[in-house]
């Protein structure tokens, strides 16, 4: 299996747990300042978030079905491939994770203060939800 295959598996895995979680934080952060219900904001949120994530599956499809030679195709000759999969998936993956662990952090912070009580659960999840639009934005 070539070393960038295998590299895109290896950060597919995670990114699929960091898609689920600030993808659900978008997404309600999405229905709360928005006209759209819930579940639309999540088919658009983790709908967008899917084709972001295109990379890995279809390399992974590509070397399945026609083998080493043709992974030459994601070696960075052919632009297209790289304007529609490699830069897209890269630049999701670095916004992720840099917004997981804001969320991570918020999250815990908020678990914290409600085991101690400092602040009232109500009032901490209009503020997630705000925080999380907030980080969407600078962030993206």
């Amino acid at each position: 299996m070539p070393w960038f295959l295998m590299m895109q598996l290896v950060a597919f895995l995670p990114l699929i747990v960091l898609n689920f979680y600030s993808g659900g934080k978008l997404a309600k952060a999405v229905h709360s300042y928005s006209s759209w219900s819930l579940s639309k904001a999540r088919w658009i949120v983790y709908g967008s978030l899917f084709v972001l994530n295109l990379l890995p599956v279809v390399s992974f499809a590509v070397y399945w079905i026609a083998g080493r030679s043709a992974m030459q195709l994601f070696s960075g000759e052919n632009a297209w491939i790289d304007i529609l999969l490699v830069y897209p998936f890269w630049s999701a993956l670095v916004v992720l994770v840099q917004v997981s662990l804001v969320f991570v952090v918020w999250d815990l912070a908020g678990w914290l203060g409600r085991m101690l009580g400092w602040v009232d659960r109500d009032v901490w999840k209009g503020r997630s939800v705000a925080f999380g639009v907030w980080i969407w934005i600078v962030m993206g």
